[in-house]
C-alpha cells in the first residue's frame, strides 16, 4: 500500500514519487483510497497550511482532498496564507493535497 509522507512524496508500494503519485490521480487510479486508509501511528496533532507566496491558484489541492479544503471566489484554495488542524482520519486526503501541489505551497505538520 503507498502512503504520502510529510513531504508529498511516496513511500512504498507502486507510486515510488510525488510525481507519478499526481500523474495517477489525475489518470484516477486508486491512490486516493490507499492513502486514505494509510497507517497514522499515534500522532497527537497534525497541521495542513498553505503558504500564500507560493500558492498560485492551480486548484489541484482543493481537487485532491474535497473534504478538507475548498476554493474561494479567485479560484485560491480558502486555507491560502493560513492553517488548519487535521483530524486522524482526514490525514489521507491531506496527503494527498500535498503531493498534488506543483508549487509545494500545501504543507503538513505531523507532530507526536
Amino acid at each position: 500500500m503507498a502512503w504520502l509522507a510529510v513531504t508529498g512524496r511516496i513511500r512504498c508500494g507502486k507510486y515510488p514519487d510525488a510525481q507519478q503519485a499526481l500523474g495517477a490521480v489525475r489518470a484516477g487510479a486508486a491512490v486516493r483510497s490507499a492513502a486514505a486508509r494509510a497507517p497514522v501511528g499515534c500522532l497527537m496533532s497534525a497541521r495542513l497550511s498553505v503558504d500564500e507566496a507560493r500558492c498560485t491558484g492551480h486548484g489541484r489541492c482543493y481537487d485532491a482532498a474535497p473534504g478538507l479544503l475548498a476554493d474561494d471566489e479567485e479560484g485560491f484554495v480558502t486555507l491560502r496564507g493560513r492553517s488548519m488542524e487535521v483530524a486522524d482520519g482526514h490525514l489521507g486526503e491531506a496527503r494527498l493535497a500535498v503531493a498534488a501541489c506543483p508549487e509545494r505551497a500545501v504543507r503538513l505538520e505531523e507532530g507526536s
